[in-house]
């Protein structure tokens, strides 16, 4: 395992990160909107990247044969719903049959994942539905906003090590051949975002995310406790003015995908 991927792993390993905030009614309502999505006789879940099961635990009453899925061994512990098996393992190679469920969900998940281990992931999504493939993912994230900056190595990275920003067109080319998408959904608290440029020139200037000591992991070094963050009155003019005074147009937070498997398949 690289560098980088043993402290992401470490970071998603502490219980800290799937404690209250995890379970508040944003994130409650997130998963209660997501499990809507899927079509009627679906019997049989995967819930791959499930975390502490907050979207397991929100399929429950509905579905009888649920599997919950993730890497990290903390989250896990949380999984604790009747009919449900949670099992440790790699969203790039899922210890499962091909067609074994009825319907994958993957909620939040591919934003953190390498190009190539989010193909691979997607891969595997594909090879285990038989009939549907539900993804959620943060909708037009302007990803320098959360970028932390390490105080110890100055390292950049994103404070919840998501890797990319999704917008709809590029959706559809995901499992090309083998699913069609049948529904695109956009949900969530709306929130004004800055443009990328204002992000990027406050960045110049130290205007960095913040992050309460302990909350980030820096992939390069390891501290968890120093990151640079710098504001000033130019960073303020940068970041604060515009959120406040401009009428900025706002997103709503998430984008759900809905695909369907091709018939000839």
């Amino acid at each position: 395992m690289k560098l980088k991927e043993t402290f992401q792993h470490k970071y998603y390993d502490r219980p800290s990160i799937w404690a209250e905030n995890y379970w508040n009614e944003v994130q409650r309502n997130r998963a209660k909107m997501t499990v809507e999505l899927l079509p009627p006789g679906i019997k049989s879940v995967i819930d791959v990247g499930c975390g502490a099961g907050i979207i397991t635990k929100a399929l429950a009453p509905n579905i009888s044969n649920i599997v919950a899925i993730d890497f990290a061994l903390s989250p896990l512990l949380q999984v604790k719903q009747p009919h449900v098996q949670p099992i440790q393992g790699d969203a790039r190679f899922l210890p499962l049959g091909n067609k074994t469920f009825d319907a994958v969900v993957s909620a939040e998940l591919i934003e953190h994942l390498s190009e190539s281990a989010r193909k691979q992931a997607l891969r595997e999504m594909a090879r285990v539905s038989r009939k549907i493939i539900l993804l959620t993912v943060p909708w037009r994230e302007v990803l320098e906003r959360e970028q932390v900056r390490c105080g110890d190595c100055g390292c950049v990275f994103h404070g919840s090590y998501h890797t990319k920003s999704f917008e709809e067109s590029e959706m559809y080319s995901l499992f090309k051949g083998l699913f069609h998408v049948c529904m695109i959904k956009k949900f969530g608290p709306a929130k004004k975002r800055l443009p990328r440029f204002l992000v990027m020139l406050a960045q110049i200037f130290g205007g960095y995310a913040k992050v309460k000591p302990g909350r980030s992991l820096c992939p390069q070094c390891g501290n968890t406790e120093h990151c640079l963050n710098h504001y000033n009155s130019i960073t303020r003019l940068l970041l604060e003015i515009p959120s406040r005074a401009l009428p900025l147009p706002k997103y709503p937070s998430w984008m759900a995908v809905l695909y369907e498997r091709n018939s000839q398949d």
